[in-house]
């Protein structure tokens, strides 16, 4: 998109996102993901014509790898801002969390380092009443030991489940299929050990084996 969103470009947003609204009514979050790839200025134009839609929240808006941009936009619009998926540790969130600069954090597993210094953000943006939606573009494995994260916190908001999780390329990998979607709209972290999963015969049979001597 240009540097300032014309009235034709904001238009096809909003009237793309009163149309989801009117379809889905009042009672379902709608989350907007700009994906780092507009401006500042236009991410502005855009949450505003958002506001009026009621959006859980926008996501990656504008310039999402520093915060004081992301934070320019938090300022100047009332709908709830996130991003995080492409942050690589605690001191990476450490000026978003502290300035506000958004209402939600997005960390992901394979990003951020691991369980351990996931644990670490999702605590300290806790301190700052910030909420915790985890980034979950992955397959059985990344899926598990987010759901076990997103357990043990307090500031959970969602968890971020794909369409791609139910191919088959997806669903081999792992041992079991019950965490992989949700039931009723939930989904049930299970009581097995580790992280409740595995991989299944079938993903190490066809795997490269690599011996490093």
């Amino acid at each position: 998109m240009e540097k300032t969103g014309t009235k034709y470009q904001l238009k096809t947003v909003s009237d793309r996102v009163a149309a989801v609204r009117e379809a889905v009514g009042d009672n379902v979050g709608i989350v907007v993901e700009l994906h780092g790839m507009t401006d500042v200025n236009t991410s502005i134009q855009i949450g505003r014509e958002l506001d009026q839609y009621d959006c859980l929240y926008y996501e990656e808006p504008g310039q999402s790898m520093d915060y004081r941009y992301v934070k320019e936009l938090h300022d100047n619009v009332k709908t709830c801002t996130a991003t995080g998926e492409r942050i690589g540790s605690l001191w990476g969130f450490k000026p978003f969390i502290e300035n506000r600069a958004i209402d939600v954090a997005q960390p992901d597993l394979g990003v951020v380092g691991g369980i351990t210094e996931m644990k670490k953000v999702c605590d300290f943006a806790n301190a700052y009443d910030v909420g915790i939606q985890m980034h979950c573009l992955g397959g059985p494995i990344m899926c598990a030991a987010t759901l076990h994260v997103e357990a043990a916190i307090p500031n959970f908001v969602y968890h971020e489940c794909l369409q791609w999780n139910t191919l088959p390329v997806f669903t081999k990998i792992g041992k079991y299929n019950d965490m992989l979607l949700p039931k009723d709209g939930y989904f049930e972290v299970p009581d097995r050990p580790g992280i409740g999963q595995e991989l299944s015969e079938e993903a190490i049979a066809s795997s490269e084996v690599i011996q490093i001597k």
